[in-house]
């Protein structure tokens, strides 16, 4: 089916993380989100596509008729959400919300997501065909049952393999990043703190990671300055998204199981590639929070490979969402 809403959809959920305001639907919040006009998750892939937009206009039209409501939701929302808090938000890749029963396994843009999505495809698959084939054996009316199981069982191998290879690829050549998000952003903080980025104490300071009920893992500073918390974020986001064209890279390792080794890349942000020794005091910081790693200069010989390497083969990669700022009162 093709998208609808397009471009128009696009540029919209652009203008809204620049905006702030009170969710339509749910607990009452403020955020610059486009999740906080409640439209459903499939609405621009469902085929009742035009009668949900008309209940949307009618219900966004009978909310903007509230004025005195919404000024209360307003007050609401302040008074029981205090703060305004900056966040890195990492969302899960939508494509793969075919099936609405994943929406309790999702634990945010991760290996396990990954994992669940495939199960629960191949769960469905398994259950269809057998609905399909248990009333024709029953009344007998194929003469050979077994040609048909072969087909179906083809036509599955046929239509998950693709995604099968991707999952498990993905399980054995990364750590799951959901595991270490707080850990980088610890090692972060304690770095940027180190080098006067961050002149609040660290007793002070807390990084706080949530894994919500729409699988979204987002990340953010507690305490300090809005400056430093605007620092820290941007260097996260840089830290989790695809590798670009750093000046230092920083390889995570792992083992799975204690026998496969794993390696991601990713890469060491901008404030901290000046000198390296600002780069070796995060590889070191990282190695004491989050474990073993390796940091490389990605403008030598070696170092180039490394980086054509790590363009092709990251976690971050192997998703089609990029990590994005949001602003949220909490």
């Amino acid at each position: 089916m093709i998208k609808k809403g397009g471009a128009d959809i696009d540029l919209l959920k652009r203008r809204f993380r620049a905006f702030a305001g009170v969710n339509n639907a749910g607990k009452v919040i403020i955020s610059n989100n486009f999740n906080r006009l409640g439209l459903l998750n499939d609405t621009f892939r469902s085929r009742r596509f035009d009668q949900i937009v008309q209940q949307e206009n009618d219900r966004m039209t009978s909310l903007a008729a509230e004025r005195s409501t919404y000024k209360d939701r307003w007050q609401q929302a302040i008074q029981s959400n205090g703060v305004l808090v900056e966040e890195a938000k990492i969302p899960f890749p939508r494509k793969e919300r075919s099936y609405p029963e994943l929406k309790q396994l999702y634990f945010g843009r991760t290996i396990r997501n990954m994992l669940a999505a495939l199960g629960m495809a191949i769960f469905g698959y398994l259950e269809f065909v057998t609905e399909v084939l248990r009333p024709l054996v029953r009344l007998r009316s194929i003469p050979n049952p077994d040609e048909l199981v072969y087909l179906f069982f083809g036509g599955g191998l046929l239509f998950f393999g693709r995604r099968a290879y991707k999952t498990l690829r993905a399980f054995l050549l990364y750590r799951d990043i959901a595991k270490d998000i707080e850990s980088i952003g610890e090692a972060l903080v304690q770095t940027l703190h180190q080098f006067g980025h961050i002149k609040t104490q660290l007793l002070e300071l807390n990084v706080v990671t949530k894994l919500d009920s729409d699988g979204v893992v987002t990340c953010h500073l507690e305490g300090g300055t809005t400056y430093e918390k605007s620092s820290f974020l941007k260097c996260l986001i840089e830290i989790l998204e695809v590798v670009d064209n750093p000046r230092y890279i920083i390889i995570r390792k792992s083992r799975l199981f204690k026998l496969i080794p794993q390696r991601d890349y990713h890469s060491v942000p901008e404030i901290l590639s000046g000198k390296q020794e600002l780069a070796q005091a995060f590889a070191s910081n990282w190695n004491n929070r989050v474990g073993r790693c390796e940091l490389v200069y990605a403008y030598s010989t070696e170092g180039r490979l490394i980086l054509l390497k790590s363009r092709i083969r990251s976690l971050a990669r192997e998703f089609d969402t990029e990590p994005m700022r949001e602003s949220k009162w909490q």
